[in-house]
């Protein structure tokens, strides 16, 4: 398979080139007009095929582009190949702006072309582990971060997205409804504390970003059982007042902790059984819609 690459920054480099250029059957087109970052990716991985314009990508026969730029520029790329037919992945957010993200989804499903945002967590071995043991009644989850408030709107579409998607992911039901607490200072916002209700699971979902220590925490209450997930990479049960560890394989590396490779690896699965729009597809696009939905919730009082 012809996968194209758009966006060679940070993520990239360290989530998605490490695990795209080690399998056989996909050959890399990338996409850089960066004369130096067209060196160092030459020098770094055999046998990519570097593009300088979007229109010579689209002229190599993809069978399917990743875009990794910055999110600003998700709309304009992710329209551009989606009106070409091309199947799409994508980082998270598709786009800020909750408009453009529904014209997308629109654009996909008329034109029957797959299109997949990059929600890593959903794969996470220890996440996966949780889901399996179906709806909880009681979910918290923070993903705290150190001395770094910002902007509301990046603050939940570039970072708390990640905490509603998983929340949604391990709830199994709809949300019914939800309340919103946040702080901010002259540094900008710093908390943001969302109680959510479903039919029959309540979850307290919370950022905090001047915390003393980076860390991502996830408690789940069964009746008589307990999952305590911390950073994704260990896990804890108690069930009937008897704790058992459940570690990830120390041979378990950190992208396959993190989900990227179990996420990659289901899309290409994805796309070679057919690189139609698929309806699971529209389960991020009521992410954006929850997110959207917080973020008008606070600036609204």
């Amino acid at each position: 398979m012809k996968i194209g690459v758009v966006g060679i920054g940070d993520i990239a480099r360290k989530a998605y080139l490490p695990i795209t250029t080690r399998i056989k059957e996909i050959d890399l087109y990338i996409y850089t007009r960066n004369l130096d970052t067209q060196v160092s990716i030459k020098q770094e991985y055999n046998g990519v095929v570097i593009c300088n314009t979007l229109e010579e990508l689209l002229k190599c026969d993809l069978d399917a582009v990743m875009i990794h730029s910055a999110t600003d520029s998700h709309y304009q790329l992710c329209k551009y190949f989606l009106e070409s037919h091309i199947p799409v992945f994508v980082d998270k957010p598709v786009s800020m702006d909750l408009n453009e993200v529904e014209e997308l989804f629109l654009l996909a499903q008329s034109n029957n072309t797959l299109f997949r945002t990059g929600f890593n967590r959903r794969y996470a071995p220890t996440i996966k582990n949780a889901h399996s043991f179906g709806t909880p009644q009681v979910i918290f989850y923070q993903k705290n971060r150190h001395n770094l408030p910002g902007s509301l709107k990046s603050y939940i579409f570039d970072d708390f997205i990640h905490v509603i998607d998983t929340v949604r992911f391990l709830m199994h039901e709809e949300i019914v409804d939800l309340k919103v607490k946040h702080l901010s200072n002259e540094k900008g916002t710093y908390s943001v504390n969302v109680f959510i209700t479903g039919e029959t699971v309540s979850c307290n979902a919370l950022m905090f970003r001047d915390s003393g220590i980076t860390e991502e925490k996830i408690d789940l209450h069964y009746s008589n059982k307990k999952v305590m997930i911390n950073n994704l990479d260990t896990s804890h049960q108690c069930i009937n007042n008897k704790e058992i560890h459940n570690s990830v394989s120390s041979w378990t590396t950190t992208l396959e902790k993190r989900g990227f490779t179990d996420l990659i690896n289901e899309f290409l699965k994805d796309l070679k059984n057919s690189p139609k729009f698929l309806l699971k597809d529209n389960d991020s696009l009521e992410t954006h819609r929850i997110c959207n939905k917080i973020y008008n919730l606070i600036t609204s009082k």
